[in-house]
């Protein structure tokens, strides 16, 4: 039997109606109904959830009473911490959150992702070992927005891990970056080893934060350099792997479709690979 991807839908019109006009700004949102779909699985009723790439936010939607977790997302841009928080303001008087008795809470962190244990450490009843019930992130994407392949990469850097200024154009029609300016330093600007050492640096905190027996999800879609594919999801899983996780399962998902920065590079090198889907890696931590 031929295996079909799951395929992701739109998710525009809830995403404004939950968290508002703000977030839509930001190019970088993790898919409303693919977090459903996992956190239908995976959630832990009580327990904490942490995105340490948290871009706009989306992760908060499991503090709703349908999931009833404690969310942090770590982001050291200002910008996108107050877009936040400003989502949350929105968020928590929406539909989610109308049982009070079965809502969880949500925290926007400013800090490194890089140094995650010591970002977390000011929490209260932080410990390590033992923060985190269940981990699901989307990281940033080495330089993919030279190859314009998803226009990503560049911003969510800027948002979860590294210094740096993002500028969107509310004008574009196509709501993309059309300035970056950040440091050499930004995980989004990384190439090669250093954009590795980097990862793995993240995962390896991830991995020291989650508790025993808990999963980490990763999302993230392959990009395309000179006319090649970049293969960020298996370069992740190793990292993830190496950080001492022990690998679940690899999800599919068929994008519905290219975007304009990808359609624009098409027509420019036709011979150029094309990335029709998006991988979700499912890892866990093993019990002790």
């Amino acid at each position: 039997m031929m295996y079909k991807p799951l395929v992701l839908e739109r998710d525009d019109s809830l995403r404004k109606r939950l968290f508002g006009e703000t977030v839509m700004t930001h190019p970088a949102k993790m898919n409303l109904h693919q977090l459903c779909h996992y956190l239908t699985i995976f959630h832990v009723r009580g327990g904490f959830l942490l995105d340490p790439f948290g871009g706009s936010g989306t992760a908060m939607l499991a503090a709703g009473a349908q999931y009833g977790m404690y969310v942090a997302t770590v982001d050291l841009a200002p910008h996108f911490v107050e877009m936040q928080r400003r989502a949350w303001d929105t968020f928590s008087r929406s539909f989610e959150m109308l049982d009070s008795d079965r809502c969880g809470d949500y925290l926007a962190i400013q800090g490194d992702s890089r140094a995650l244990g010591a970002t977390l450490a000011s929490l209260d009843g932080y410990d390590e070992d033992t923060f985190a019930d269940l981990i699901i992130t989307s990281p940033p994407y080495a330089d993919a927005f030279s190859g314009q392949s998803r226009g990503k990469s560049i911003v969510a850097a800027a948002a979860c891990g590294t210094t740096g200024k993002s500028v969107v154009s509310r004008h574009s029609q196509f709501n993309q970056p059309n300035r970056y300016d950040a440091n050499h330093n930004n995980i989004g600007n990384l190439k090669g080893t250093d954009y590795l050492q980097s990862m793995a640096q993240v995962w390896r905190e991830c991995a020291h934060v989650l508790r025993h027996g808990g999963y980490l999800i990763c999302v993230t879609r392959d990009c395309v350099r000179d006319q090649a594919i970049v293969p960020i999801g298996k370069q992740n899983h190793d990292l993830i792997v190496s950080a001492g996780l022990s690998f679940v399962r690899c999800d599919d998902w068929q994008i519905p479709q290219q975007s304009f920065w990808r359609i624009l590079y098409s027509k420019k090198f036709p011979d150029a690979p094309t990335i029709s889907t998006e991988q979700v890696w499912i890892f866990r931590k093993q019990v002790a």
